[in-house]
């Protein structure tokens, strides 16, 4: 069962919501992913759904809200401007 929602609480961490925008930890070149959705499974860890931002948009991925939290992983980064 999929429940969707648009903010997780973190357990020991900042909460990950809509449009909170991540690089991953080891990229040289910073591609910047933002969450789209957030989806919980009765199964599983709670995950999100991140969407590409820039050159190569629409590519996604889905990563467990406690990987977007580990540093080692991923950070949080601030909004980038969208190319007109």
């Amino acid at each position: 069962m999929w429940i969707l929602g648009s903010r997780w609480p973190s357990l020991g961490g900042e909460s990950v919501q809509l449009n909170d925008c991540f690089t991953k930890s080891d990229e040289n070149y910073q591609t910047v992913w933002v969450v789209q959705q957030i989806v919980e499974r009765t199964d599983g860890p709670p995950h999100a759904r991140l969407v590409r931002q820039g050159e190569g948009a629409g590519s996604y991925r889905t990563i467990s809200l406690s990987a977007l939290r580990d540093t080692a992983f991923y950070r949080r980064v601030p909004p980038r401007p969208m190319p007109n």
